[in-house]
């Protein structure tokens, strides 16, 4: 008919009316439309009618999804969620381990996830962090790389601008630590040891907001800074500080300050609380801030064109310089290379020497680690509540028989076993959250870390506390839910179905999961530990234990303050307590950031090599009983130690000595330029962490050394202390008395590391306690149901141990298969982990022995505790009836 109504929307309304309303309600959808032909166009009266079939779809005129039974779903829902309660309240103890293993789970993976997650975004927060990156040095010798660094020369940065036009930004910045800001015209000086140097692009390249100040001109100019916001309080209270100067260590010239900024934000890379214009940097050493491709500690940063091929840049840019540098390089046998790390790679340790706060670096394999752990917490987690729901299926069989004897169809106790895993685990999210609310302070002294509680309103944490409430349900929720629905109703009511352990199979695959994942835990936590004990009890070159350390003035000019110098150490050496005093332009566990070129004086050998320097004074090698292998250390009573050198046994075997007596007496130069003659060579000295490869070392002697006084005393640390700083005090009354204690300092190193071994040894200890929980619910099943099985072995003649071994073996067999699963993986995992430190101990398989049969006796314990209830009972309430 040409008058028809839409056949495609009569069809869908016949599909989705209730049978009963169809008749009546399709003939008044017909009647209107004929009505309205007549009184207005087909075209209106077809576009109403398809209006009206969408009005009509709603709950009341839909037909039910289940059959034409008149359900109240509504009345269902209720019933199931009262079904769950007197479920939940009938079964306590395994209500309460399932509770316990979701809630735990489900707030140690939620911590977990927002810390790595934390940890990853570093850097992240710049508008244009995908196109920044870092360019990063290496340092060739006979194609053999010698130095590593995350730093460049100076002159790299406008060598990059001349050449290369895709190169949207550079910005050099170039760290400077322990700078005394004198503030104002009261005098008060402030010891600052996080301040930068950067480029006038600074604020054009990285997303640091700006409060007051203008971003294009505020690093334009020598002698201006801007101090972040905590700074401009702690120097000026709540005035602004815009136009006001401040003193740099002393020196006559004044800086003005020329912008606040908010302070950078925890998960930034660049730390600092004063940043100072490159001109300044660039004023203070002549230019060679600027034009020097030898002086290797400037970080570099790049803004790249989005559209430029990141291999193809790198390759150009090895090139242009080859060709810039390459008849130089050629002559001292060296190759220089560049290449670009990016910005969101930078927290990651990879290796680099000079980074900026090394003991803050994240180790990406560690943190995967600890992920999987989060990972593993709540999958063994949801195991139990699997393992536990199909445990139980005797006891819900009866249950199921008789609803589905009274017309219950399966998918309605689908619903129902899933609205009881729903339940379940919003329940547990819930607790969850208030135990990652309650415990956060004690998790984040845990990691170390003090990212924001805030994130607990962070759509991301919400959104994913959703997804996992709603996989937990599923995954534990849909397989029981599944397994319970398919019981046949004639099987369970003869009671065929409780001897066959439905699901057996799945349970002890299941349970080899769990305490696989727990063995693999425990070893990996303990080869951290050893790793870390290792590290911690090497020998390092020196001995850390009762040294003072004593920031000293930063200028020292003319020769009435070195003479102050000197008689400031001399009056330290008289008190009892203090065996010895000098003085260094750096310490062990600090960042050099000045490494100094050297090569032999020999004209046919121009082979040049970069070492790290530190300016020292008398007595240093004994104030730091570092080990002589070779000649003499500095001597105030030969004058010519003035043109004299000491270096390690590293820079020596580097410079191509056959040995460390044949070194002595060589000459050697400086930067091309300065002549010194090796009197002695020292015991390699871990500068940094032994993490890290012994770098090589050279030590000049400058008696009028500053920065650091270094104090050995016997013994009385605070009665030191304060004797120190009285003297100090008298010596420089306008300087802060700054200081540390080496060991402390030093150790500082080791605390990312400890605080990730601390944090995964929690975690592990979660995740075994969860299994636990598991094994005793399932050892608790196993007891049930083979009651019968017990008063009848008793009746028989068995004794308690008989029985206790029966029950337990099946278990510690499962845990003896998960240890020898588990044991390659981790062993690979283990050496790959291993693998990232220069000094690192060996595999021992005495680790994983111990592990193993730790987590088997664990295993024992837990299922021993059930057991040997069930085995001491009186087989006549077993059999009573039978």
């Amino acid at each position: 008919m040409a008058n028809s109504p839409p056949k495609f929307w009569l069809r869908f309304f016949r599909w989705y009316c209730h049978p009963d309303y169809l008749e009546d309600l399709e003939g008044d959808l017909l009647e209107r439309f004929e009505s309205r032909v007549e009184e207005k166009s087909l075209r209106s009266a077809k576009w109403n009618f398809v209006k009206d079939v969408i009005r009509l779809f709603r709950p009341g005129i839909i037909r039910p999804l289940i059959g034409n039974k008149k359900l109240n779903n509504y009345s269902l829902l209720i019933h199931n969620l009262r079904l769950t309660l007197r479920i939940i309240s009938k079964d306590r103890l395994h209500s309460v381990i399932n509770f316990a293993g979701l809630a735990i789970g489900f707030a140690a993976f939620l911590f977990i996830f927002q810390y790595v997650r934390f940890e990853k975004g570093f850097d992240s927060f710049h508008e244009n962090n995908a196109d920044l990156y870092r360019i990063n040095y290496q340092y060739f010798h006979d194609n053999e790389l010698q130095r590593s660094l995350a730093t460049s020369p100076p002159r790299l940065a406008s060598f990059i601008k001349e050449q290369f036009p895709e190169v949207e930004s550079v910005v050099r910045v170039h760290s400077y630590e322990g700078g005394d800001l004198t503030i104002g015209s009261e005098n008060r000086v402030f010891r600052e040891n996080n301040i930068l140097f950067a480029d006038p692009a600074f604020f054009n390249m990285f997303s640091f907001p700006l409060l007051e100040g203008d971003t294009q001109s505020c690093l334009e100019e020598v002698r201006t800074m801007v101090i972040t916001e905590s700074a401009s309080k702690k120097y000026f209270g709540d005035q602004s500080p815009l136009g006001k100067t401040v003193a740099v260590d002393g020196s006559d010239a004044l800086y003005t300050i020329t912008g606040v900024l908010a302070d950078p934000p925890v998960n930034s890379h660049l730390q600092f609380d004063v940043l100072i214009s490159y001109k300044t940097l660039n004023w203070w050493y002549e230019g060679d801030a600027e034009n020097s491709w030898y002086w290797h500690n400037f970080h570099t940063y790049i803004l790249l064109n989005p559209k430029v091929d990141l291999s193809n840049f790198e390759v150009k840019l090895a090139s242009a310089f080859k060709k810039a540098r390459g008849e130089i390089n050629e002559k001292k046998a060296i190759d220089q290379h560049f290449y670009l790390q990016p910005l969101g790679e930078i927290h990651f340790d990879s290796g680099l020497e000079n980074i900026l706060y090394p003991e803050k670096q994240a180790d990406r394999l560690t943190l995967n680690f600890l992920l999987a752990i989060g990972y593993f917490i709540i999958c063994i987690a949801w195991v139990n509540y699997i393992n536990l729901t199909t445990a139980r299926s005797i006891k819900r069989a009866k249950e199921v028989g008789i609803k589905k004897t009274l017309g219950l169809l399966k998918k309605q106790l689908v619903v129902q076993f899933m609205i009881e895993s729903f339940a379940m685990n919003l329940v547990a999210a819930i607790l969850a959250i208030i135990l990652v609310v309650s415990g956060h302070n004690f998790l984040t002294n845990l990691v170390g870390t003090s990212f924001n509680i805030s994130y607990l309103l962070n759509s991301d944490f919400w959104s994913t506390s959703i997804a996992f409430i709603l996989a937990g349900a599923l995954i534990s929720g849909g397989y029981p839910a599944f397994v319970l629905s398919a019981y046949k109703p004639v099987k369970v009511l003869k009671g065929s179905l409780a001897s066959k352990g439905s699901g057996a199979w799945l349970r002890r695959v299941l349970v080899v999961f769990q305490f696989a994942i727990s063995v693999g835990l425990i070893i990996s936590t303990a080869f951290i530990f050893l790793q870390l004990d290792y590290m911690k009890s090497k020998d390092i070159g020196f001995n850390a234990n009762d040294l003072l350390i004593v920031r000293g003035p930063n200028e020292l000019e003319g020769e009435e303050d070195y003479a102050k110098q000197k008689l400031f150490a001399n009056e330290l050496s008289n008190y009892s307590k203090i065996s010895k005093v000098t003085v260094s332009s750096a310490v062990p566990g600090e960042v050099i950031n000045d490494p100094v070129n050297f090569s032999r004086y020999e004209e046919a050998n121009m082979e040049t090599f970069s070492f790290d320097f530190i300016n020292v004074s008398f007595n240093y090698f004994e104030t730091f009983e570092i080990e002589l292998l070779a000649g003499r250390g500095f001597n105030p009573q030969i004058e010519s130690d003035h043109q004299a050198i000491v270096l390690n046994e590293a820079a020596v075997r580097l410079l191509g000595f056959d040995s460390t007596d044949l070194a002595i007496g060589e000459k050697v130069l400086l930067n091309d330029k300065y002549q010194r003659t090796i009197i002695g060579v020292a015991e390699s000295v871990n500068q940094l962490s032994s993490k890290y490869a012994v770098a090589p070392m050279a030590y000049d002697l400058d008696e009028n050394a500053s920065f650091y006084y270094v104090i050995r005393y016997s013994d009385a640390a605070q009665h030191t202390l304060n004797q120190s700083q009285k003297i100090f005090e008298r010596f420089y009354p306008n300087d802060p008395f700054d200081f540390f204690f080496l060991d402390e300092y030093y150790n500082r190193q080791y605390v990312s590391e400890y605080n990730l071994s601390h944090m995964i040894t929690f975690f592990s200890s979660l995740a075994i306690f969860i299994a636990c929980l598991g094994l005793l619910g399932l050892a608790s099943y196993n007891t049930l149901r083979r009651t019968r099985e017990i008063g009848i072995r008793k009746v028989l003649g068995a004794t308690v141990k008989n029985v206790v071994y029966m029950l337990s073996k099946e278990f510690l067999l499962l845990t003896v298969i998960a240890n020898l699963i588990t044991w390659p993986l981790v062993y690979w995992l283990v050496g790959r982990w291993l693998n990232n430190f220069a000094s690192r101990i060996e595999i021992n398989f005495s680790v994983f022995l111990i592990s193993g049969l730790s987590v088997v006796v664990l295993a024992l314990f837990t299922i021993t505790s059930l057991t040997l209830k069930a085995a001491q009972s009186n087989p006549v309430h077993a059999l009573r009836n039978e």
